[in-house]
């Protein structure tokens, strides 16, 4: 009730007025008017509480009516305290004087009184926990007791005898209680390390010499004080009466101090482990001390030098705590107005408020702050603030940090970078990759003109060339000729400049295959005889066999050979070219040589560059545009291939290029050649299978599964290739696995044989187990193919886990 000055007692009728508030976490009535009206008052029949009834909190809230012995009197301003003795409990009489010209009390101390009132509670800690509430001093009632004095005095008697036992009793409590504790107190006294018995709210009942010293407390007076008097937690927040709390659930607690007479002052800091132990059956908490001073300094010099290291960094970078206030930012995060001795335990609104920025950024950035605490991931953001005007953007990241158990976030720590530079950028990348899709698709558009206009007149040019040479004389046919030559010489560049447009742009498709590449060379040097027959020249082959095989598109390989023949005839004059293939362990191997101009050794490196003529320095007769290299060593690259020039000059040249063999050279488990584990009820297919391989594979053949079996126990194969017919039980699949997990961690490829579904056209599902299905019927050419594909990547199935290998259909009949 606040600002009523009105006189009301138990029984009196009063209006009220007021508002309803929350107070303590309680509905609460603040009284604006009070005033006492006519009603007649209405008062509830008095409860009698025996003498013998000791629990009395029941009848809290009630009208009681009490009798007892007064003991005790006592007169304030505004009210009395009358102590009523009863037995077992003392009542608290509380008495107002409403009149100040109202009669006292007409009784003495020792006086028996029957009072009638309400009785309500005392506040937690006090004794008794009940207070008598009267209206005035006509509630008592002077009477005599229904015992006889002998009882009174029975009574006092027996006061008196209980006093006497309760105070031996102490006696010997404390005596059996220093018996227990002197173990224990002999204990801590032995110990090196400075150690203090605290009760459960943290006052010292005992330390030992050492934890006198460093406290600077002699031993009477560091009994009974509180801990939170002697020193000052380090963390923010942290109080002793909060480390009590969480000791009393059970567990131990380790904690930073400083002596709370010196703190900062000599840099006095102690390291306090406390824990909960029973001293003589009681529990205590046992702080054990030790001076951490040296290590602070060694700490502080490291804090110092990650300070100065971070400092030196052009991105913002800044410590919050818990409470998202700032415990540290280097220098790129601060700016002019703000300070960082301020900055330290502001938060983020609070900064933006300071720089000028709108709160909006501060919220959102204390949002994203809150959201890393809780999920405990780095978050990051993008914010565009406004510094002196211009417009930055900035990238944010907002990392948590753990503690050392790495349970619980202990601090977050945050990143800025400034973007906007790279925001600029990104734009005119944008911008510029538009122009260049622009002027690309300018190109293609271009480059299809060009190819339509030019090859339709020139194809005209060629053919009605070829029409004339037979209509006109000998002595205008030589001119005829003349237009023809040009025509083709202008379809080669045509189609050199088209195809160049194709490479740089990654349009060329590539079918790998396996073929004879001395039968490919022998074709085309064929077609270029009568060219260099023309200059007077020789063109012949070489060979070490005559069947090397390659993998490796075979329309790209005629063109590379085919540029680099042409190449040699047009700047050779005198002499000739040798085409020269073998086979090592690299690849196979195609030179081209000629006795040709030569090319300057400085020129060498340019050789395959685009429009480059580098023999063009030496004479201006020899015709072309400088891109039949360039396109050459494209395409020996794209069938992963190498391509290098050795020239000199008036000597000659030779053009070397080295492709992927068709199969493996030897076999992966040893030397010789690769092996072959054919499984096929029918003979005439294993004995086809093993014709089509010997020359370059060591074929085995099998007609079960049982032979397979014996087969890869006896040896170890490269390649397993199993007609599925064979697998139409589930033992058979058992045992194909167990015949591939014979190679322990080496996964060998397994090949399904199987029937060509001509009637759908529809792919053969892939068993289990198996990593292609070889359709039948195929060719020799395609199961060349095929195999060296496979052995081509074996190693691709070395994997342990077989789910990660691939597994392929490929058609090949």
């Amino acid at each position: 009730m606040h600002n009523v000055k009105q006189s009301v007692a138990e029984g009196d009728s009063v209006r009220v007025s007021g508002t309803i508030i929350l107070k303590n976490g309680r509905t609460a009535l603040s009284i604006a008017t009070l005033t006492n009206t006519d009603a007649p008052a209405l008062l509830p029949t008095a409860t009698w509480i025996p003498e013998d009834e000791l629990d009395l909190v029941q009848f809290v809230g009630e009208r009681v009516e009490i009798s007892g012995i007064i003991v005790h009197m006592e007169r304030f301003d505004e009210r009395s305290t009358v102590i009523i003795n009863r037995p077992g409990i003392p009542i608290h009489v509380h008495v107002p004087h409403l009149d100040q010209g109202q009669d006292y009390l007409k009784a003495n101390v020792g006086d028996f009184v029957r009072v009638k009132g309400v009785l309500a509670t005392r506040r937690a800690s006090a004794f008794p926990p009940v207070q008598l509430l009267v209206k005035d001093f006509t509630a008592f009632t002077p009477s005599i007791p229904i015992e006889s004095f002998v009882n009174w005095g029975i009574l006092v008697m027996s006061l008196l005898l209980l006093t006497a036992f309760y105070v031996l009793l102490t006696k010997v409590r404390r005596r059996i209680h220093v018996r227990k504790t002197t173990p224990f107190k002999s204990m801590v006294d032995q110990a090196g390390s400075a150690i203090v018995v605290a009760d459960e709210n943290m006052k010292i009942t005992y330390a030992n010499r050492a934890a006198t010293g460093l406290l600077r407390q002699s031993p009477a007076n560091i009994r009974s004080k509180s801990l939170e008097k002697l020193l000052t937690l380090s963390a923010e927040g942290e109080t002793f009466g909060k480390v009590a709390s969480q000791l009393r659930r059970g567990g131990s607690k380790s904690v930073t101090a400083f002596l709370a007479d010196d703190r900062i002052a000599d840099h006095k800091m102690l390291d306090v482990n406390l824990a909960t132990v029973k001293v003589g059956g009681k529990k205590a908490i046992v702080a054990v001390f030790n001076d951490v001073t040296n290590h602070a300094e060694d700490v502080e010099k490291y804090k110092l030098f990650h300070e100065e290291l971070l400092d030196g960094m052009p991105v913002e970078v800044a410590i919050l705590s818990l409470q998202g206030k700032y415990l540290y930012m280097n220098s790129a995060g601060l700016v002019d107005s703000v300070a960082k001795s301020w900055l330290i335990g502001k938060t983020d609104v609070e900064l933006c408020k300071k720089c000028g920025l709108p709160a909006d950024i501060g919220l959102r950035r204390r949002a994203h702050w809150r959201r890393a605490v809780t999920s405990g991931k780095p978050v990051k953001f993008e914010e565009v603030i406004s510094v002196n005007g211009m417009e930055r953007h900035m990238l944010r990241t907002f990392q948590p940090i753990r503690d050392s158990d790495g349970d619980e976030v202990a601090a977050v720590v945050t990143f800025g970078m400034d973007i906007t530079e790279l925001k600029q950028s990104r734009e005119l990348l944008d911008r510029a990759r538009g122009e260049v899709n622009e002027v690309t698709q300018l190109k293609e558009s271009f480059l299809e003109n060009i190819n339509h206009e030019f090859r339709t007149p020139i194809t005209g040019i060629i053919g009605f060339a070829e029409i004339l040479e037979d209509e006109v004389s000998d002595e205008q046919r030589e001119f005829v000729n003349m237009i023809e030559r040009s025509g083709r010489r202008l379809m080669n560049t045509l189609n050199a400049v088209l195809d160049l447009a194709g490479l740089n742009n990654n349009e060329f498709d590539l079918t790998p295959t396996v073929f004879n590449l001395v039968d490919e060379a022998r074709l085309i040097i064929q077609g270029s005889t009568e060219m260099a027959e023309e200059k007077g020249l020789f063109l012949k082959l070489e060979t070490v066999r005559p069947e090397i095989a390659t993998l490796a598109d075979q329309v790209c390989f005629a063109r590379i050979l085919q540029n680099l023949i042409d190449n040699s005839i047009k700047f050779t004059e005198a002499g000739g070219i040798i085409v020269e293939i073998d086979s090592d362990e690299r690849g196979v191997n195609i030179r081209v040589l000629d006795t040709g101009v030569g090319i300057d050794r400085e020129y060498v490196p340019m050789v395959f560059d685009d429009f480059n003529r580098a023999s063009g320095t030496l004479t201006g007769s020899f015709d072309g545009v400088g891109i039949g290299l360039g396109i050459t060593k494209r395409l020996v690259e794209l069938m992963n291939g190498t391509i290098t020039v050795e020239s000199t000059k008036e000597e000659g040249s030779i053009f070397s290029v080295t492709l992927p063999r068709a199969f493996p050279a030897t076999s992966k488990h040893g030397p010789g050649k690769p092996r072959i584990l054919v499984v096929d009820d029918s003979s005439d297919v294993n004995t086809m299978i093993q014709y089509m391989l010997a020359d370059f594979f060591k074929v085995d053949r099998a007609v079960n599964l049982r032979e397979l079996e014996l087969m890869t126990k006896r040896g170890r194969y490269d390649m397993m290739m199993v007609d599925m017919s064979l697998m139409k039980h589930d033992l058979a699949h058992k045992g194909l696995v167990e015949a591939r997990e014979r190679y322990g961690d080496v996964k060998i490829p397994i090949v399904g044989i199987a029937e060509s579904n001509r009637r759908t056209d529809e792919p053969i599902e892939l068993p289990e187990g198996f990593d292609f299905i070889l359709e039948k019927p195929f060719k020799k050419s395609d199961l060349f193919t095929f195999v060296s594909i496979i052995l081509f990547h074996r190693d691709a199935f070395s994997d342990k886990d077989e789910s990660d290998r691939p597994r392929h259909y490929l058609k090949t009949g």
